[in-house]
């Protein structure tokens, strides 16, 4: 299948698409706050109906959909459907996993997202809850205020980042400039492990990674739990170094690697690490052959 008409099969009916003040609406029929973005107010009560084949201009890019909608296509027919997202901000592909599953008739639907930061924290419950997936009894919500990690901890994290930055980073001390040669106070926060994520969950359909430099820290260190549970992964990357590590690594487990675009770097010394150089996020999509 091409990905227009990929991306088409999973598009809401444009009839039903409908504007709400105060909010965008996507292709997908997923509402979301547009004060949680700069310039929000040109987003407020706006309807996007067209397919994001070169991403949708706002947060999400051609690699996220292309992904989710991938995986989606694997599980058509089944009974249950499984999404977790790691550094979810708001909830963008824990909530199109549900507003899609709904319309495909999952007689149930695991939902799972990880935040740090406190206050989109918040936004995530709202969202999910705007979007009519909350009180459902075919829909089960798991939230996890803190840190995806390697083990269940205590980390820091960037107090009181402002609304429109998603770039907040975690760290095993106190710090007061960030990788990205940023400054700010850090406040301490749990970090949970994937095997801790994942609890009471058989197979993860489609996990959404997007943690801002830690994702070979976290992921190379659970072969076997990734191995046993997950299906596919969407992978944010945040340097080219990562972008070697999770290939070296993902090559090396026999998985497969449907899409990769290397991340886009800015050189730039000033900047205190190769991740604080990264203009625009890798895209990586894999594939366990075990279970996919």
């Amino acid at each position: 299948m091409n990905p227009e008409d990929l991306f088409r099969k999973y598009a809401a009916e444009k009839g039903q698409l409908s504007a709400k003040d105060g909010y965008f609406t996507n292709f997908l029929g997923v509402f979301t706050r547009a004060d949680i973005f700069p310039p929000h107010r040109p987003l407020s009560g706006q309807v996007f109906a067209d397919l994001p084949i070169r991403g949708d201009g706002v947060f999400g890019g051609y690699g996220d959909y292309f992904s989710l909608f991938s995986a989606l296509d694997k599980r058509a027919g089944q009974e249950t459907l499984t999404v977790c997202e790691l550094g979810a901000g708001w909830g963008p592909w824990t909530s199109a996993s549900g507003v899609i599953g709904q319309r495909m008739g999952f007689k149930r639907i695991n939902l799972v997202a990880v935040e740090a930061d406190h206050e989109k924290f918040q936004y995530l419950q709202e969202h999910l809850a705007f979007n009519g997936l909350t009180g459902k009894s075919n829909i089960n919500i798991r939230l996890l205020e803190g840190a995806a990690w390697h083990q269940n901890t205590t980390l820091h994290f960037p107090r009181a980042l402002r609304t429109e930055d998603y770039g907040g980073r975690v760290t095993d001390g106190a710090h007061s400039v960030d990788y990205r040669g940023m400054q700010y106070e850090s406040v301490e926060i749990p970090a949970h492990s994937l095997e801790a994520i994942f609890e009471g969950l058989d197979t993860i359909d489609f996990l959404h990674v997007d943690i801002q430099g830690a994702e070979y820290e976290v992921l190379s260190r659970n072969k076997d739990l990734l191995e046993q549970k997950v299906r596919s992964i969407f992978i944010g990357t945040h340097s080219r170094k990562i972008d070697a590590q999770m290939l070296e690594l993902f090559f090396e487990w026999g998985w497969d690697v449907p899409r990769l675009v290397p991340c886009v770097v800015t050189y730039d010394r000033t900047k205190p690490t190769l991740e604080g150089m990264t203009a625009a996020d890798g895209e990586m999509f894999v594939t366990n052959p075990k279970l996919y």
